[in-house]
């Protein structure tokens, strides 16, 4: 593997890389899908895919190989797993294509290890469509049960409101009953009061006759 291949050729990189925690996935396969297209300027990129070309497909990895110890000394000195990433990213612009190109010719790696490589990454790159193929599916499931979450969340919220507006009109239904009951026996008590005067007033004029 390219793993087990830098481990054997460039210990000290492989050493300081398993420290911080950078993986050859977090950069390497950028290098690898696009072809070195977001790494180089395009005069350069050009150039790569010129020999990619006549050479065979496994030869990437020889540029891989001599990107790596081109920028061996330069990362040895970064200790932020951000600063390795990103120098691994973008860094390499400022590495002559040329001197790329030379070293990676003079790199001696056995055909089968080369074959190897590519079908490694082949499933490796498989295996990392597969994953964020599944976390966007998660993504998604997540998304809806919190969709469906806040849903119920607001239908709960509604209904409680429904209710306490039932329970308001309830109450000021009562409340206008009690008063219309309340006004009904004051006016009939002022019927009632109204009845005795004029009947002690028919009395008295009844007497004074």
């Amino acid at each position: 593997t390219l793993e087990r291949l830098i481990a054997t050729r460039m210990p000290t990189l492989y050493t300081h890389l398993k420290i911080h925690n950078v993986t050859l996935s977090m950069f390497a396969s950028e290098w690898f899908t696009t072809l070195f297209i977001y790494n180089f300027p395009l005069k350069s990129v050009f150039r790569i895919w010129d020999v990619l070309f006549l050479e065979d497909r496994d030869y990437i990895f020889k540029i891989a190989m001599a990107l790596l110890q081109l920028s061996n000394d330069s990362v040895l000195k970064l200790n932020e797993i951000e600063d390795i990433i990103n120098y691994f990213k973008s860094s390499s612009k400022n590495i002559n294509v040329s001197t790329l190109l030379n070293k990676a010719s003079t790199l001696s790696i056995p055909s089968h290890m080369l074959e190897k490589l590519a079908e490694e990454f082949i499933s490796t790159r498989q295996e990392e469509l597969e994953q964020e193929e599944l976390a966007k599916q998660l993504e998604l499931e997540e998304e809806r049960q919190r969709k469906e979450i806040e849903e119920r969340q607001m239908q709960k919220e509604q209904e409680v409101l429904e209710h306490q507006l039932y329970e308001q009109q309830a109450e000021q239904q009562q409340g206008d009953n009690q008063q219309e009951q309340q006004q009904s026996e004051e006016n009939y008590n002022n019927q009632e009061q109204e009845q005795v005067q004029q009947l002690e007033q028919f009395e008295q004029q009844q007497y004074n006759f």
